[in-house]
């Protein structure tokens, strides 16, 4: 249900912002239990800008995102999709990392490669070990790359393309404490990312979608009554 208000209050900001052309980013979320909030961020076009390349992406702020480093030794290998090394690590936990998403199309990492740290407090209390009773790493840390870092995909048809997933304490979303930093581009527009997250109140949230859904409404009676 949360998630599902949310992509209504992403879809809400997105009508306000549709008049403007340009590129940015955004981001939904989800409650994974655990005192762990889940965030996916994507890159967004408006008026046929498609965004194809980021780079210099770091996290900060708070208490630090949640990382799952992979069993054997704790090697901080979780950094992309498509280093989940499936054998070994239980799939479950990939829900409460911190990663870059390898966007469906493709996608090409250039320079230098993104670092994770990972303090193995495991604030959320998951499982210590797997099938196999390897140790698993869990707990804060940062997720960075530097300005040689390019991370380029085949934009999303739509427009909207998630790049990154983020997991953060409960107390950080809420109070606002965790930002990603960046650059993000498109053809002839090169725009920076400096965004706060911020997880709004269950009351904020049903105003906003209850006001966007007033607005929806008062657009289509106008429609009606113009075409008698």
């Amino acid at each position: 249900m949360k998630r599902k208000i949310a992509l209504s209050l992403v879809a809400i900001v997105a009508m306000v912002g549709s008049s403007f052309a340009g590129i940015g980013v955004n981001y939904d979320w989800k409650d994974l239990g655990n005192g762990l909030i889940q965030f996916r961020w994507y890159a967004w076009g408006s008026d046929g800008d498609m965004p194809h390349t980021i780079d210099g992406v770091c996290t900060g702020g708070g208490q630090g995102v949640h990382n799952v480093a992979l069993p054997s030794g704790g090697v901080l290998a979780t950094v992309f999709d498509t280093d989940w090394f499936e054998p070994l690590m239980d799939p479950a936990l990939k829900e409460y990392d911190t990663h870059f998403i390898t966007p469906p199309g493709g996608y090409q990492m250039m320079g230098v490669m993104p670092e994770e740290t990972n303090d193995g407090a495991n604030p959320a209390g998951l499982p210590a070990a797997n099938a196999y009773m390897l140790p698993y790493l869990t707990g804060l840390g940062t997720l960075s790359s530097s300005a040689y870092t390019t991370f380029t995909f085949t934009p999303d048809p739509s427009g909207q393309t998630y790049f990154l997933q983020t997991v953060v304490t409960l107390e950080d979303a809420m109070v606002g404490n965790f930002f990603i930093s960046g650059w993000i581009h498109g053809d002839g527009i090169h725009q920076p990312i400096e965004m706060p997250l911020i997880l709004p109140e269950p009351g904020t949230v049903a105003m906003l979608v209850f006001g966007g859904l007033c607005l929806i409404g008062i657009r289509l009676r106008k429609k009606i009554f113009s075409n008698r």
